[in-house]
């Protein structure tokens, strides 16, 4: 693995590793069309917009800043930066504009942290065996097209329609893009598959004026959160603090379109009723990726030719 225009390459070598999440889950074509809109880009709830041009202007004032390793921004609040490296230029960065009702997911990575996954702490290394090398980075490429597919879901439920509110998202990439050339052997059944995705991108998305968050502990809260995930399939992930109320409306905001089954490879649908199965659903079958599959079970994952598999 490399950035485009430069030589250096980096290696991660896995029996793990699965054609789709690394070279299927980013359409540059699908991307490109889902940027912002040229058009003033009106709020969600209440009066007002604001040009797409402002957005992207601070946006990029905040790459720079990030880029100087700072964590206090000029035109943003930070959300969440646990998941995000500082110091290396790698991970999840999630801000919201202090003058706008919008919230940016800033996703950062280099050829050498992208190779890197057991680096990144005990989420990305479970993610990284139960989603055969997937990691935010490429779990991201599937938010804007599975918001599309579960808002057409609810849309078909009279219930659902009435109670879900999900946040427009649109996609950004910075003026000057930078580019991750990832090149596999023997994943799948190609001998050789190489792709290029985008080192630093980041999803816009409304930001949720919050009344209340779902609470694991009320059993309401419990109910309503996996009886909207089972009706979608488990096309989004049943984790409680994905959801919350919006104010005034008392609907449900569903704050992560992530599509779940990339993200923790399933390979079926299952159905849960109670967090307890949730968990120890989830626990065994990372239990199963990480210790129990023998390296045949992993290449008849992916239909791999031979009994090298790697990235670099």
């Amino acid at each position: 693995m490399r950035l485009v225009g430069e030589s250096k390459k980096h290696s991660l070598s896995s029996f793990h590793l699965e054609k789709y999440p690394i070279f299927e889950t980013f359409d540059k074509e699908f991307l490109m069309s889902q940027t912002l809109p040229t058009r003033p880009l009106s709020f969600q709830r209440g009066d007002g917009c604001v040009d797409s041009k402002i957005l992207e202007a601070k946006i990029e004032r905040l790459l720079k800043e990030v880029r100087k390793q700072k964590k206090n921004y000029t035109d943003f609040t930070v959300l969440l930066d646990h998941n995000f490296n500082h110091k290396q230029q790698c991970g999840l960065l999630i801000v919201k504009f202090k003058e706008y009702p919008f919230v940016l997911k800033l996703f950062m990575e280099t050829p050498q942290s992208f190779v890197e996954p057991f680096q990144k702490g005990f989420e990305p290394t479970f993610f990284f065996y139960m989603g055969g090398g997937v990691n935010r980075h490429l779990s991201g490429f599937t938010r804007i097209k599975n918001l599309h597919v579960i808002k057409e879901r609810i849309a078909q439920s009279a219930y659902w329609s009435e109670h879900v509110v999900i946040p427009r998202k649109w996609f950004w990439v910075p003026k000057k893009p930078e580019w991750l050339e990832i090149s596999g052997k023997n994943i799948g059944p190609e001998k050789t598959i190489i792709t290029q995705i985008p080192a630093i991108y980041g999803i816009i998305a409304d930001a949720i004026d919050c009344g209340e968050k779902l609470s694991i502990h009320n059993p309401e809260h419990t109910q309503l959160s996996l009886s909207l995930c089972n009706y979608l399939d488990l096309w989004i992930d049943p984790h409680i603090p994905n959801f919350m109320f919006e104010r005034n409306t008392g609907k449900i905001a569903v704050v992560d379109t992530e599509h779940f089954p990339t993200m923790v490879g399933l390979k079926e649908t299952p159905q849960f009723s109670n967090y307890t199965e949730y968990y120890s659903y989830l626990i065994n079958k990372c239990g199963k990726n990480m210790i129990f599959c023998t390296k045949k079970d992993l290449l008849s994952l992916q239909d791999a030719p031979s009994d090298t598999i790697q990235i670099y």
